[in-house]
């Protein structure tokens, strides 16, 4: 298979249109096959919303199709979690590993893995990835993932400060019982 693109770290799609993580940033979001031109279509939305300048969707089309196999793929596509990404051998069919191989080349077919055990698995003569649409948020808009993960850290944060803060109190009141003369304390 040729491809634009290699996958890194299991899960990033990476080529000129830069690193695409098919894992926590983008969902699967349908599918798309022609039997009699040999196409498949795979769209991708992103699950939030990104900063300007980064893709909010994006496909991979695969010419000269060959094989499709889904195994337990869910009816509604964007329920389905991408785990792995990754080539695999024709003649390898143990799902159970990680998908270590991230480049393409002649008789590897490209592997998608669910959280559930679920697989998408492709061979095509050839896959391109193409961004499709830019993100277009204003500066400064927060998603409710990211406002709750601020949220969250400032917590801990104020946590660990009140948790320092009654630290050196006690530390000090201790300090100063030590250094009374005695019959003050």
């Amino acid at each position: 298979m040729h491809c634009n693109f290699r996958i890194a770290k299991h899960v990033e799609l990476n080529g000129a249109f830069g690193a695409l993580d098919v894992h926590d940033v983008y969902r699967l979001d349908r599918s798309e096959a022609d039997d009699a031109a040999g196409t498949l279509r795979l769209s991708f939305r992103a699950a939030y919303v990104l900063r300007r300048g980064r893709p909010q969707t994006f496909r991979i089309d695969l010419f000269g199709l060959d094989l499709l196999e889904m195994h337990a793929v869910p009816a509604e596509l964007a329920e389905l979690e991408i785990v792995e990404a990754g080539f695999m051998a024709a003649d390898d069919r143990d799902y159970r590993w990680l998908l270590h191989d991230g480049e393409p080349g002649p008789g590897k077919h490209l592997v998608f893995k669910g959280r559930g055990g679920e697989v998408i698995r492709v061979s095509a003569e050839r896959a391109e990835v193409t961004v499709t649409d830019l993100a277009q948020a204003p500066r400064g808009q927060v998603t409710r993932m990211l406002a709750w993960t601020w949220a969250a850290v400032t917590l801990l944060s104020l946590g660990a400060a009140a948790g320092a803060w009654n630290e050196r109190t006690q530390a000090a009141v201790r300090q100063a019982e030590s250094q009374a003369p005695p019959g003050v304390r």
